[in-house]
């Protein structure tokens, strides 16, 4: 949700389209945008973790309970520093990349490279699996559906898109 949430903002806000062509620009964009989602996920995750906690008395189905966090799980400081340096190694590249990329190939481009990455993804891992090195026998039939529910969308994506561009 988060992701989504980052990509939307990324694609529509109008500092992220204005931000100029300089790197620090860029960043201090890029900067803001996980900030904020930073924190909503924080906050997701901190009303989970009351849902959580508050899960005997609500009633909460099992299975959902044990999707959210427990309050201990945030003091957890292997996770924290693995967090912060995922952050700083993985999301903030990615996000910058993912800002500079909407703006000089184009929404309908970047979609379609996205919507493609299921497949990709699948025909890299059956090679590298014909040489011994991966087993795909952990790849289930929701896999399958799950990468062609990612690219249905993002074709669906790309299509909506064009359809609001040419009516304009």
């Amino acid at each position: 949700l988060v992701l989504v949430l980052r990509s939307l903002v990324g694609e529509f806000h109008p500092a992220s389209n204005q931000a100029g062509d300089t790197i620090k620009d860029r960043s201090r964009v890029t900067g803001y945008v996980l900030l904020v989602t930073g924190f909503l996920f924080l906050g997701l995750a901190l009303l989970g973790a009351f849902v959580n906690l508050q899960s005997p008395e609500t009633h909460i189905p099992p299975v959902l309970a044990l999707v959210f966090p427990t309050f201990e799980d945030f003091l957890h400081t292997p996770t924290i520093v693995g967090a912060i340096a995922l952050g700083l190694f993985l999301q903030m590249p990615a996000t910058y990349f993912f800002f500079h990329a909407t703006i000089v190939a184009k929404t309908e481009t970047y979609l379609a490279m996205t919507a493609i990455l299921p497949l990709l993804t699948l025909i890299v891992e059956w090679l590298v699996s014909r040489f011994g090195v991966l087993s795909l026998d952990t790849l289930s039939v929701s896999d399958l559906w799950a990468g062609a529910l990612i690219t249905g969308a993002g074709l669906f994506m790309i299509y909506m898109k064009y359809r609001q561009d040419k009516k304009v």
